[in-house]
């Protein structure tokens, strides 16, 4: 991974952050549990968000 792709998806986990589609009071949970799942999530929802943003334009599907 270079230093463009961290920088996305520091920047894209920071605005799911930012938009509280991910509890970010969650992620520092004294609960490690918790804190486990919060974070696993975080990593799940950034990695789809930069493939769909980093997919081949041309190999995706015409919408309708």
């Amino acid at each position: 991974m270079n230093d463009a792709q961290i920088q996305a998806r520091a920047t894209i986990a920071a605005a799911l952050i930012q938009s509280r589609a991910v509890d970010p009071e969650g992620l520092a949970s004294g609960v490690k549990s918790v804190s486990n799942l919060k974070v696993t999530h975080l990593k799940d929802l950034t990695e789809r968000i930069y493939a769909a943003l980093a997919a081949d334009p041309d190999a995706r599907p015409a919408a309708g």
